[in-house]
Order: structure tokens, then sequence, then C-alpha cells
């Protein structure tokens, strides 16, 4: 299954080799009016129908900044044992038009073909994303760490190598904003804000970035203010928990590399209790590994159902400006950030599955096996669990071990399934969110058919309101794949899903049921009236501040 194939990418390639002003207080969107109700809406109104456009971000003028490469020779590393490392200290870099000083942007490179650590310059693959961000207002960055991918020199602990290039560029950009001239090749004085940080990295880069903002933590440094990776390998690899700042991530359907583990970080995130800052994801439909970096080579974009390498970096760099202009400019959240209105159906233009965990959420469910909670009418209802050991052919990305789910079938339009949820109190919350996604595996789904039901909430006098969700809700989407199967070393044969299917948030503002005592709720009910047959997954359910 899936899961072992993973298991045995992660170790090939991981193990094997090595293993929202300024941030608002406590990290929380900032406080929002609950908007009017629609006609759809009142209080005469028993049942609504869940909308969800398309999010937006419009991108900056980038005629005006240039893209500076930059060499400042070596610097010093040593391995445990003192000797030295080659540790070439170029890159490139943009500057925003204006005094400053502007909020830092690193963008940690993956690796790809090193031969020469001097030559093999990576780093500038993401030309694209560092004009734009300077654009934007941020001093952006990205420099060359090959030397931490190579074996020719031993190999550092826990990415120090990086950790310490990283360093030395941070001590010459301070000193090249305090009015000495480092070798950059362009004016920094007074442009750069170095206690305001923003760290991103792709593929292993995403690692990187992560250990350095937990690094920094460890040492009494409170200067990283967000974390963003595309397309990173698993975390927390060397320790946990994962750094407690706004954390964005973006996942790729066709990666080639590391088949979606960044989900994971937010799967993490969205189960540890007492975290003060946000995380978002989004699964790319027709994404892949390579074409976040120009310096990755990849030769198949030419299918229907594959984005180009054109359209994936104005799909990254619209998501990563919109997820700054948020957590490090204060901007008012919208689209995936607004919990005040539906999950988008699509980003930007471009098919996503999306999911948002702001400070403050609450489960409303815990998913165990013979758990009193659940309640199945009319439709058949499953504890299961995506292991290592095949017991499901449901593939979320991500999760080499158990993954808890709720299965649930129907063949008709008369099932239902009802949840008695933890708290009974809704008032303090934006919106009710259902972590599911669509069994592509199972044959009650038809094939490329996406999902559609009802969710209604009751309370205790007996009072309910409904939504209808209908067809074309990202996280109801049908995941493209089929059966396939593979020999074990015992000789047994174990079937898997070859496509990925991501569990994604279904957001339901709780304005739609304001006609009811949003106080005193006893029951939310999944009607499965929309559809004649179907299978779905349940992770969790939640309250969303």
């Amino acid at each position: 299954m899936y899961i072992q194939l993973s298991k045995i990418s992660f170790l090939r390639r991981f193990i094997i080799p090595c293993a929202i002003a300024v941030l608002l207080t406590g990290c929380g969107a900032p406080p929002q009016t609950k908007p009017a109700p629609s006609a759809e809406q009142t209080a005469e109104t028993e049942t609504a129908a869940l909308t969800g456009g398309d999010a937006e971000c419009t991108l900056a003028d980038v005629s005006k900044i240039k893209v500076k490469e930059f060499n400042l020779g070596e610097g010093e590393l040593k391995t445990l044992k003192g000797f030295p490392v080659p540790c070439p200290l170029n890159g490139i870099i943009a500057v925003p038009e204006g005094t400053g000083p502007f909020p830092l942007v690193i963008i940690f490179q993956g690796v790809y073909a090193i031969n020469d650590v001097y030559k093999d310059k990576i780093c500038e693959g993401y030309d694209y994303l560092v004009k734009q961000l300077a654009a934007q207002g941020y001093v952006a960055m990205s420099f060359n760490i090959n030397v931490e991918y190579t074996f020719d020199y031993g190999e550092s602990v826990d990415y120090g190598w990086a950790y310490e290039i990283y360093k030395q560029h941070l001590a010459k950009i301070e000193s090249s904003s305090a009015g000495e001239d480092a070798g950059y090749g362009v004016d920094l004085e007074g442009k750069v804000d170095t206690g305001d940080l923003h760290l991103m990295g792709h593929s292993r880069g995403g690692q990187i970035a992560e250990v350095i903002a937990r690094r920094e933590k460890s040492e009494g440094k409170n200067r990283i203010h967000s974390l963003f990776c595309i397309a990173p390998p698993p975390m927390g690899i060397f320790a946990e928990p994962l750094p407690d700042v706004p954390t964005g991530v973006v996942i790729s359907e066709f990666d080639e590399d590391v088949a979606g583990s960044g989900q994971k970080i937010f799967d993490e995130i969205q189960k540890t209790p007492g975290r003060k800052c946000p995380a978002a994801i989004v699964y790319l439909r027709g994404a892949n590994h390579a074409f976040f970096c120009r310096s990755f080579a990849r030769g198949d974009d030419d299918r229907a159902d594959r984005l180009t390498r054109e359209r994936q970096e104005d799909f990254t760099a619209r998501y990563i400006s919109q997820f700054l202009d948020v957590f490090s400019k204060g901007g008012a959240p919208s689209g995936l950030f607004d919990t005040s209105v539906p999950q988008p159906r699509r980003m930007y233009g471009y098919d996503v599955v999306a999911s948002y965990c702001p400070p403050g959420k609450v489960s409303l469910l815990s998913v165990t096996e013979g758990n009193g909670q659940v309640t199945a009418k009319g439709a058949e209802l499953r504890y299961v669990v995506q292991t290592i050991n095949g017991k499901t052919l449901f593939r979320h990305p991500g999760y080499p071990e158990e993954l808890p789910l709720y299965n649930i079938r129907w063949t008709d339009r008369a099932g239902a399934v009802s949840v008695a949820p933890e708290t009974a109190d809704f008032t303090p919350y934006r919106a009710l969110s259902v972590y599911l996604a669509v069994d592509s595996s199972d044959r009650l789904n038809a094939p490329g058919e996406p999902q559609a039901l009802t969710v209604a909430l009751k309370t205790r006098s007996g009072a309910e309101r409904s939504v209808v969700v209908p067809k074309g809700i990202a996280a109801l989407s049908y995941h493209p794949g089929e059966k396939a199967s593979v020999k074990e070393f015992d000789g047994s044969v174990t079937e898997y899903w070859t496509g990925q299917m991501p569990l994604g948030d279904l957001r339901i503002p709780l304005s739609f049921f304001n006609a009811i005592d949003l106080g005193e709720v006893s029951e939310i009910s999944l009607s499965l009236d929309q559809t004649d047959s179907g299978a779905i997954m349940i992770s969790g359910m939640y309250l969303t501040p």
C-alpha cells in the first residue's frame, strides 16, 4: 500500500542521506464584525446553500525591481573535527523602493544535481519570488547552501552548516543596513529590519527553515515571525513541537519527490494544544515538485492535468503574498484566512484543497473506535485506520503512521450521520469545520464526480437549521487515481490507490445558522441526501474562531 511505499521513499531520501502591523499579539487574527446575514440566512429560511468563491490576490508591479546576484567570497565552516569546509557566500537579493526598514524574507533552496558547491547556483531559481516579494515591500534573498547537501566534506548535524551560513549572511546584512558595504551590490543602508524575519524553504529547504526557526527560539531569539514551506519533506524530524509562528504550506498533486509529506506539518499543528499561531495548507492540483524552482528541470508540463511552470510560479507568488500580507503586514484576513466566509472553491483561479487552523480552534469530535458520539441511520459507519499495513486504500498525504478515520458509506438518499458535539456553546466561534475527503477508491463514488451533502445543527429545544453543501466545494472533490497493487517481500499482495486523497476543511460560517440558539447545540447532522451513493472519510470536526 501507499504508506509502505512512502515509508520506503522517506527512508531512502531523508533518513539514509541524513534523516499575521507586525505580528499581532498571540498571532491571532484581528477581530472582525460579524457579517449581516444574507436572504438565504435569515430566520425565515430553514435551509441555506453553501457558497464559496475564488480567493483573490493581486500581484505587485515588478518592473522597477532588480534582482541582484552577489558574491561575498567565502565564509567560515568547519567539520566536527575542525577541518575547513568550502562556504561560498553567494546568492541573489532584491530590495524594495523607499527608505525602509523593510522585513527580511529568506528563501532556502532545495537540493538538485549539485556537482560544484560554487558553480551550481540553485538558489537563483527563486528569482521570480524574490522579485515579487521585493515589489511588495520586503528585502528578499536566497543564498547558496549547496555544501549542506553534499557528502564530500562529511555531514553536518541538524543542518548546522546551513545555520552557520544563515548567521554569516545575517551579520553581513546587519552591517550593510548599518551603512557598511558588505558587497551585496545594492544599497542596503537603513533598508533591512533583521528583527522581522520570515523564513521560507522549498523541498529540503523547508526543513532547514523549520530547524533554524526552532534553533533561534531555543537561543532566546524571537525575530522569526513566520514560516512558509514549499513542498517540504517531513518536519520535526529532529525535535518537536513545530515552531509556534504563523505557518504556511503548499504541497503538489504530482510531487515526484516527497509525495505530499508536508501535509503532516498541518495535521500535527492542528492536533497541538495551546498553540498561539495559525497554520494553513494548500494542496495544489496539477503541480509538481520541480516547478517551484527554475533551477529544477522537468519536461512533462504539456499534459492537460498539469500546471505549466509559469502557472505554478504564479500561484506560489500569490499564495505567499497573501499569507505575508496577513501575517506580516497585518492585512485584513481574506479568502482562506477569513473564517467568517466559506472556504474558497479555488484560489487565484487554481484548483486546490485548502485548510486553515487559527489559534483557538476547538475539537468537537474524538475519532476513536466505539465512540458513542457518532451514530448512523441508513448509512454504514466504520472506524478505520490508514496504516502502514494496508487496512484501507484511502491515501491521505503525509502520514506514514496510523491515521484514525470514520468511513461513511451510503447507497440511497435517506442516510444520515449524527454527532453529539463535545461542547454545546458555539457562540464564541465563527465557523464549523468538518475535516474530510471523498474516498475515491470506493466504487460508491462515481469516477470523476464530486460529492455533496447537507449539514444541520439541532438545539436542545428542538430548533434546527440546515446548509446544503453542493457539488463543487473543494473538500468534497473527487481525487483522481486508480487501484494498483504491489507484491510484498513475503509474497503477499497489497492494494493501494495511485492518487492522493487529501483531507480538507469543509468550512461553514455559523452565521448560516443564526436563526437558532447557538449556545445550546446538541447535534450536528450530516444528511447524505444530495447524491444516490458515496463514501467519505472524516478525520475531525472543529469550531473555528
